[in-house]
C-alpha cells in the first residue's frame, strides 16, 4: 500500500433550501479497503447530523437552521493519509466542528491519537501541560485570545486534559498539532483553536 494515492469521492450530496432552513451537505467516502472503519464513522456522525436537521424540518416553523458538512484530503503520502471533515451547524448561534481521520499506510490501520504514543501513557498529561502553557502564553500578550482552563480564573470549569482520541493532524514538518472544535475550549470567537506541539517533544514522548 506504501506509495499508493487514496481516491475519495462523494457518495451523497444533499441539499435543501425551504422555510428558512438551509443545508448544503457532501459525505464522502475514501476508495479503499483500508477505509472501512473511517468510512462507517463518517457515515455515523454525518447521518446523525443530518437526522437533527430533517427532526427540524418536520417539526415545522420558519426558525432558522443551517447545516453545513465539507471534506478536504490535508495530506496523501507515500506513509500518511489524512482527511478532514467541516461541520457548520446554526440555530440562533453557530457552532463549526471539524474531525480528521488519518491512515498510516506503512501499516494500513487507521490512527487516533493514542496509537501514536502507544508505549507511553503518560503522553495525555504531558501535551495537556504543553496545551495549557501554550494559553496561558497567547493570553499573556494581550492580543484578546482567552481560553478556559479548569481550575484558572476563577471557575472549574474549562479544558484539563485531552482525550485519548482529541482530534489531530500532523503538518509536513512532522508536527502534531491538536485541534478543538470551537467553545470546546474558548468562546466561540476564537474559531476551532489549534496548538502546535513540537516535533522534538513528540519524539521524546514516543522513545519513552
Amino acid at each position: 500500500m506504501i506509495g499508493k494515492y487514496f481516491q475519495v469521492v462523494t457518495v451523497r450530496d444533499f441539499q435543501y433550501d425551504e422555510n428558512n432552513k438551509l443545508a448544503d451537505v457532501k459525505i464522502p467516502q475514501v476508495d479503499t479497503a483500508q477505509a472501512q472503519g473511517i468510512n462507517r464513522e463518517i457515515e455515523a456522525y454525518t447521518n446523525r447530523l443530518l437526522e437533527e436537521f430533517k427532526e427540524d424540518v418536520e417539526a415545522g416553523g420558519d426558525n432558522f437552521r443551517e447545516l453545513s458538512v465539507s471534506y478536504e484530503v490535508t495530506m496523501d503520502t507515500d506513509i500518511w493519509f489524512t482527511l478532514r471533515i467541516s461541520a457548520f451547524e446554526a440555530q440562533g448561534g453557530g457552532a463549526n466542528q471539524v474531525k480528521y481521520y488519518h491512515i498510516d499506510k506503512t501499516t494500513g490501520k487507521e490512527m487516533k491519537l493514542v496509537d501514536l504514543f502507544a508505549a507511553n501513557p503518560n503522553y495525555i498529561s504531558a501535551i495537556s501541560d504543553e496545551i495549557k502553557l501554550q494559553m496561558r502564553e497567547r493570553m499573556a500578550k494581550g492580543g484578546g485570545e482567552v481560553y478556559f482552563i479548569a481550575g484558572e480564573g476563577g471557575t472549574e470549569d474549562g479544558f484539563d486534559t485531552i482525550s485519548p482520541d482529541e482530534d489531530f493532524y500532523l503538518t509536513p514538518e512532522g508536527n502534531l498539532v491538536i485541534v478543538f472544535d470551537e467553545y470546546q475550549v474558548a468562546p466561540g470567537s476564537m474559531g476551532c483553536p489549534e496548538f502546535t506541539i513540537p516535533k522534538q517533544m513528540t519524539d521524546a514522548l514516543r522513545s519513552l
